[in-house]
């Protein structure tokens, strides 16, 4: 049986946030719903496909249509595009206001829809009814984490661009440190447990209390590098009703040993 598909409606301009909005999904589902972002890594168009032909195809098979609102997209005309498509096919359309836009700031006709502002504790839980609701699941009782999404407004188009375009790419130099630093700390983790013969399951929670990283916000970092672990077989995930566990299968324990004899890596933490 396919999963219920939600589609993330929003500007390329915001979509850490729209990623955001899919993994705090996804890990509280439990990866009970299948969840459209383009701009997403791993579910990308592929350079050459019917880009077009892809979004049609995916908000026809949507059951809800999440649609990311902020000052920088209200006026956009794609958003109105996709999620017009859902309206006529009368499905929920939930605009979610972002980035300290209130519902009474939404333009006509996203006003006439039940929208949502976030960030929100009540709204979040509201929102996840929603979601379980269609999908035929329950709500989960305690979140697993609160949603990043900011209050403040957010910066403007044309600076986004000027920053994106800085010649030392700074925001891609510090995206791909943080992957770095928190993949070194995992392997050193897990290399622990190996030294003392540990092969224990660990929640994300746990993981992020674990190597110290929870205080930093680190978990976006920690979820990427231990999806990458999972395809290279180093891990094992696995999820029951309440959680969703990570363990070091047999390959990944001498894949790690390896990497700390050939690549020579400091692996202990840095004070």
């Amino acid at each position: 049986m396919n999963k219920p598909q939600i589609f993330i409606s929003h500007i390329s301009e915001e979509s850490v946030f729209a990623n955001n909005l899919k993994e705090w999904i996804d890990e509280n589902l439990l990866g009970g719903v299948s969840l459209f972002v383009s701009s997403d890594g791993a579910d990308s168009i592929p350079l050459g496909s019917e880009w077009l032909e892809k979004i049609k195809k995916s908000l026809e098979l949507s059951s809800i249509i999440l649609v990311l609102i902020s000052h920088n997209s209200k006026n956009r005309k794609w958003i109105y595009f996709e999620s017009g498509a859902g309206y006529v096919r009368g499905i929920p359309v939930i605009p979610i206001c972002i980035g300290g836009l209130t519902k009474s700031e939404l333009p006509t006709p996203l006003n006439l829809l039940q929208a949502i502002q976030l960030p929100d504790s009540g709204n979040e839980k509201n929102l996840m009814d929603i979601i379980a609701k269609s999908a035929g699941l329950k709500t989960p009782k305690v979140f697993n984490h609160k949603l990043d999404f900011p209050k403040e407004k957010i910066k403007e188009h044309t600076d986004l661009v000027e920053f994106k375009n800085d010649k030392s790419d700074e925001s891609s130099f510090f995206e791909n440190l943080n992957l770095f630093q928190v993949k070194t700390f995992l392997i050193s983790f897990f290399l622990k447990d190996l030294e003392n013969n540990i092969t224990q399951k660990y929640t994300i929670s746990e993981l992020e209390k674990l190597t110290n990283l929870k205080e930093e916000k680190k978990r976006k970092y920690i979820l990427k590098n231990l999806e990458e672990f999972l395809e290279l077989n180093i891990v094992t995930k696995s999820k029951n009703l309440k959680n969703t566990y990570w363990q070091i299968t047999n390959e990944g324990i001498k894949k790690l040993v390896k990497i700390k004899k050939e690549v020579r890596l400091t692996l202990n933490r840095p004070i």
